[in-house]
């Protein structure tokens, strides 16, 4: 590995930037489809208006949206006081998103009827369309006093909470709408997501399985569990998930990406960088993809085409305006090409750094005893390998010699002051501070 175990710490660091939150597509609530509901067809209008509504309604059950919306429109030419007619005719302009006129519809619906709960319920999906999320909610709160039994006016309210950011109204109503109708899947998912975004990965992947257990076939349950495994560091465990995601959907798009930053983290820097390329085959100016393939390329020592990427991704995110993290990536690519000329050429301190890349390797797969001896011999060829005093004094921490773990770490803090490494430094104390008080902390 060369010199590049030098700046890794700064690398990863960078990935901090592009976490799983990045994967927001497997966490999307924008699909609106209308309630499924079960209108009779009665509203006493006259034979002919009745008989074009079935026409309507037969051909809206086949698909034929087309030919649906005129027979709902002659229906309610020939009797304006229709109002079956004018909430289909409101369910297919929400459909084809002309949300305006749904509303219309809706609103029209009610006039007639004041206490058809699912004219309000229609209109709040328009609203919800139209991202006007405060008038949604409104609607479907009206909805629910009228026909509190209804699962989607709690769920699709909900949907239009999590807009508002207000979670745990919206985990409220997937809640309430899940003990109606156990079996929505739509509502687990989407209050997976909510705990996703809280923070409760335990509570989101216990979802997510839900969702799976309702439907094996749902990628997007596997894209989105995996998501909250790469939280948890479970990285095989996200690798897997987005396999089974792909499997059934190959172009579910943000489990490359997620397949990518579990590899990276595991250390499959080459498995990441193929991720990262068919990430770029659906989205030629990802600038995730880039920067994450940058990543994992330095880490493989090809030093220009890791460059390469990363200045891609500085390009796309200056034409982005997003001026911080352009600023982040060009002080990566500066320190990548100062630590690339100035790297040690001496046989000894090749070898320390790649002793202490294996030992890394070996710590992951469990062979603790193995990594200890490599980050050993790397301190005896390297005395002034700050980075390896820091792993090898958590490893001896966390296998029980706290305080030969500890003087390790102090060694570690000692040398990365001297060098002027102010943010590992400051990481080290933090990581003695976190073994005096039986807090485990990350292997770097």
């Amino acid at each position: 590995m060369n010199f590049i175990s030098q700046f890794s710490s700064i690398l990863f660091g960078l990935l901090l930037i592009i976490t799983p939150s990045q994967l927001a597509k497997a966490l999307s609530l924008d699909t609106i489809t209308p309630i499924k509901t079960s209108i009779k067809l009665s509203a006493n209008p006259t034979s002919e208006s009745t008989s074009l509504f079935k026409e309507g309604h037969n051909s809206y059950k086949q698909g034929n949206l087309k030919a649906a919306l005129l027979a709902f429109d002659e229906a309610i030419r020939l009797n304006p006081k229709f109002i079956r007619a004018y909430i289909f005719r409101g369910i297919i302009h929400t459909q084809i998103q002309e949300y305006e006129s749904a509303i219309k519809d809706y609103t029209q619906a009610i006039t007639l009827d004041p206490k058809e709960a699912f004219a309000y319920g229609g209109r709040g999906i328009a609203w919800n369309g139209l991202k006007d999320y405060k008038n949604a909610i409104a609607d479907f709160t009206q909805a629910i006093k009228i026909n509190p039994q209804v699962a989607q006016f709690y769920k699709y309210r909900g949907t239009a909470h999590t807009k508002l950011q207000d979670y745990h109204r919206a985990v409220n109503d997937f809640t309430q709408a899940i003990n109606i109708k156990p079996r929505y899947t739509e509502a687990y998912l989407e209050r997976g997501n909510i705990y996703y975004k809280l923070n409760n990965q335990k509570k989101a992947i216990a979802d997510y399985t839900q969702v799976i257990k309702l439907d094996p076939k749902y990628p997007k349950a596997y894209a989105n569990r995996s998501v909250s495994y790469v939280k948890l560091k479970e990285y095989q465990n996200a690798v897997t998930d987005c396999n089974q995601a792909l499997n059934i959907d190959s172009k579910i798009v943000e489990c490359h990406y997620n397949k990518g930053l579990a590899y990276l983290n595991l250390g499959k820097y080459q498995q990441a960088v193929q991720e990262y390329n068919q990430a770029l085959k659906f989205n030629p100016k990802s600038t995730i993809a880039y920067q994450n393939r940058g990543v994992a390329r330095t880490m493989l020592t090809d030093i220009k085409g890791g460059i390469k990427d990363l200045q891609t991704a500085a390009d796309f995110l200056k034409e982005q305006g997003k001026t911080e993290k352009y600023q982040k990536i060009l002080q990566v690519i500066a320190t990548i090409k100062q630590e690339h000329q100035n790297r040690f050429t001496s046989s000894s301190v090749s070898k320390a750094y790649n002793l202490y890349s294996e030992a890394k390797s070996k710590y992951q797969k469990g062979d603790v005893k193995a990594a200890l001896a490599k980050l050993d011999e790397a301190i005896r060829l390297n005395p002034k390998f700050a980075s390896a005093y820091r792993n090898r004094g958590i490893i001896r921490a966390l296998s029980g010699n706290k305080q030969a773990g500890i003087d390790d770490l102090q060694k570690a803090a000692q040398i990365y002051k001297q060098q002027g490494k102010t943010d590992e430094y400051s990481e080290v104390l933090e990581a003695i501070r976190r073994f005096q008080q039986q807090v485990k902390p990350v292997l770097s």
